[in-house]
């Protein structure tokens, strides 16, 4: 569950904005995508964390697109 920042929230901080989402018990680590697009066609920002938690530096007055991928790692 995608937590932080909320849907069209008019007070981000650019510099620092901070995102959070719910954990999942047995995921080793999260794939965090930032986009312009809704499609996701142009990813900005990608990043494997081990949290669920974390920051990225933002331009003003633009709308982003984020979603979370979790990765527990399973070997077939």
């Amino acid at each position: 569950v995608l937590k932080a920042p909320a849907n069209f929230a008019p007070s981000v901080n650019p510099r620092d904005t901070y995102f959070t989402w719910g954990r999942l018990g047995g995921i080793k680590d999260y794939l965090i995508e930032v986009s312009n697009t809704t499609s996701f066609d142009n990813i900005l920002f990608s990043s494997v964390v081990s949290t669920n938690q974390t920051t990225f530096y933002l331009k003003e007055s633009t709308i982003y697109f984020w979603r979370v991928k979790p990765n527990n790692h399973c070997v077939d």
